[in-house]
């Protein structure tokens, strides 16, 4: 996904969010240690065993 700039005004934000893995294990493909962070989608993160980054949570 390309995030807006002046080239290209019309082009969508990145739609991923920051969240933090529960548990040691493979998460979207790759093996996470517990308490790393990695960009999901919220439809992605909804199937993964993973919660909002805390940054992710104050924003909202």
């Amino acid at each position: 996904m390309t995030k807006p700039s002046k080239a290209n005004p019309a082009a969508t934000p990145d739609p991923r969010n920051s969240y933090v893995a529960n548990a040691s294990g493979w998460i979207a493909g790759a093996y996470r240690k517990k308490g790393d962070t990695l960009q999901l989608t919220p439809q992605a993160a909804a199937y993964e065993n993973v919660t909002p980054a805390p940054e992710a949570k104050e924003a909202k």
